[in-house]
């Protein structure tokens, strides 16, 4: 049975530099160092656990929503956060459309960069969207939607409706109503993908 990792991933664009904006470039035992710590938040691998690891996954598993902007601004650096480590901070693209979620904004192209980054960075690996392709030589074998049905959604509960099929909570048998989203994803998987009269469907769900 294929094992993967499965990663989720907002790539941002930096409107401004700042040393500390590249997280993956940043000693960060000499952040931790700064704010106390006798060690690295983040221990290195060792020598034995990098050769363990490497060509272990099958597949790279990518869940994908937005991408922001980012830009500079100090944080303090008192508070014990990978975010403040960087100073920066992230907003959505005005420019680009906006979901019914404040946090969501529909960025495509973001996909596209980012499985062209995973592509270069770990040597063209198998990927399988399992949350939201794009060729470009990417080896995309699979997209998985995200969700079935309503879900209770991280820190907003069920106020934020990714389903296929939205759940009345308030009746007892939990009917389930299937949206216009369950009827545009059960044409794209019959299809095998996209097709030329495959509409896009904007009418409420």
């Amino acid at each position: 049975m294929p094992i993967g990792y499965d990663s989720d991933c907002n790539l941002s664009y930096a409107v401004s530099y700042t040393p500390r904006s590249c997280y993956a470039l940043v000693k960060l035992h000499l952040i931790s160092a700064q704010q106390g710590f006798n060690q690295s938040r983040l221990p290195e691998f060792t020598t034995e656990q990098k050769i363990l690891v490497q060509g272990s996954a099958d597949f790279f598993g990518l869940n994908y929503y937005t991408s922001y902007l980012t830009a500079k601004k100090i944080q303090n650096i008192s508070i014990i956060d990978y975010g403040y480590d960087q100073d920066i901070e992230s907003y959505s693209d005005p420019t680009c459309y906006q979901s019914s979620f404040d946090w969501l904004t529909i960025t495509p192209f973001g996909m596209r960069n980012t499985l062209n980054w995973i592509k270069d960075m770990f040597n063209n690996p198998e990927i399988i969207i399992t949350e939201n392709a794009i060729k470009n030589g990417v080896r995309v074998t699979g997209y998985a939607v995200w969700s079935l049905i309503d879900n209770f959604e991280w820190g907003n509960g069920f106020t934020q409706k990714f389903g296929l099929f939205s759940i009345d909570f308030a009746t007892t048998d939990l009917n389930r109503t299937e949206k216009a989203s369950a009827r545009y994803y059960a044409k794209i998987v019959k299809d095998n993908g996209f097709t030329m009269d495959t509409p896009c469907n904007n009418s409420p769900i």
